[in-house]
């Protein structure tokens, strides 16, 4: 392959894939919600993956804990400062406070935290209504 840097260092952009992925909305230690929809598609460059995807709920979106979003084709990258945030797109049944969701990976991870952000903190359960849309959702990382 290419090199770059003059030092022997392998190119990363030899090393590109695209895939798919299901993204699962579920409880952290229990509860799955029963999906409609499920679409996740990854393109992964070197340890740099973007992932982005639909997921719709017909019911249990609303079980108490923390949301979480499974199922990422790649660990994220361990160790401190490693912390990355996402974006949303449309919502249908978010609930009261939909407008203040966030998408967060934590190092180490196959799962994205969502989020609800209440004034000065921010609480792990998402506060879903049972039936929930996520139209469109990306979160870029580092792999392991």
């Amino acid at each position: 392959g290419a090199y770059i840097g003059g030092t022997g260092a392998a190119n990363k952009l030899d090393d590109y894939e695209e895939g798919t992925w299901t993204p699962v909305l579920r409880r952290l230690s229990s509860t799955v919600a029963t999906h409609s929809e499920q679409t996740g598609v990854y393109t992964k460059v070197g340890n740099l993956v973007h992932v982005h995807g639909t997921i719709r709920c017909s019911a249990g979106a609303n079980a108490g804990g923390s949301t979480v979003i499974t199922g990422l084709p790649f660990t994220s990258l361990s160790g401190a400062g490693k912390r990355t945030s996402g974006t949303l797109g449309g919502m249908n049944g978010g609930g009261t406070d939909s407008a203040n969701i966030r998408l967060v990976l934590d190092p180490g991870n196959t799962f994205i935290y969502v989020l609800r952000q209440a004034g000065q903190s921010y609480n792990h359960d998402a506060s879903f209504n049972a039936a929930v849309d996520i139209l469109g959702f990306s979160i870029t990382y580092s792999a392991a």
